[in-house]
């Protein structure tokens, strides 16, 4: 009975989350790591805070968004232009803004320069 597998109560055998690499899922979901109790937090614990950790943290809710801040339209995804200074925010002037114009003050200049060729 020395012979491997033969043996009970070793453990040398039995399955357990560690048996799996990354079995990350598994290890979770056991009623031991829930049993576990959370270390409490020390005066140092903000220094290893991770960006992730603080950003997908579910007990903190995001403060709320200013009303007078509203979201603009943007060019690529990554645009951020509420963060742009007020000079570099004209009205972006293109082929197709020059192509579809209101034709009310063209029309306007056309007739004052025609009524001035005619008289």
């Amino acid at each position: 009975f020395r012979q491997y597998g033969w043996r009970r109560g070793t453990g040398e055998d039995a399955y357990s989350p560690a048996t799996l690499v990354g079995n990350w899922a598994e290890e979770r979901r056991d009623t031991r790591a829930l049993a576990r109790r959370r270390p409490l937090p020390s005066q140092f614990a903000h220094y290893f805070e991770t960006t992730y950790s603080s950003t997908y943290d579910r007990g903190r809710q995001p403060p709320p968004r200013d009303p007078g801040t509203k979201r603009e339209p943007r060019c690529f995804p990554g645009h951020q232009p509420e963060l742009d200074p007020l000079h570099t925010k004209p009205a972006p002037d293109s082929c197709y803004r020059h192509d579809f114009r209101d034709p009310a003050p063209h029309l306007q200049a056309q007739r004052g320069t025609q009524a001035g060729q005619q008289s």
